[in-house]
């Protein structure tokens, strides 16, 4: 119920991962900030912060996913990402991450597959 400990805890982090020539934090390190910004109503913060990592991932080096935390933090980024363009109003957004996932774990864990359910909802 702090948001504004939780707003400053948002900022000094966000501070931190800034680096010269742009802003690149990992998947793994990302999530905790982004579900911080959507519990305080800052969704739109939030999605800007997935927005970084998401729409370079083109540009991203592959041994980054090595660890095998990163695949999995990713793949939450991006239905938290889908899940807040909804909330945000851009169907269309809300519909392309959507697809990312649902077609990553199609197949995955009988516990992933609630995700997987609301992505397809989401998907249209």
């Amino acid at each position: 119920g702090d948001s504004a400990t939780a707003r400053t805890w948002g900022r000094t982090w966000a501070g931190a991962q800034r680096r010269p020539g742009g802003v690149r934090p990992n998947p793994e390190g990302l999530l905790p900030l982004v579900w911080l910004l959507r519990a305080v109503g800052r969704g739109d913060e939030a999605a800007a912060w997935l927005d970084v990592v998401l729409e370079e991932l083109g540009a991203t080096a592959p041994e980054t996913l090595r660890d095998p935390i990163q695949p999995g933090a990713l793949i939450r980024s991006i239905a938290l990402r889908a899940e807040l363009a909804a909330e945000l109003g851009d169907q269309a957004r809300a519909a392309r991450w959507a697809r990312v996932v649902t077609v990553l774990w199609s197949d995955a864990d009988p516990f992933l597959q609630p995700v997987v359910a609301k992505m397809r909802r989401l998907a249209g």
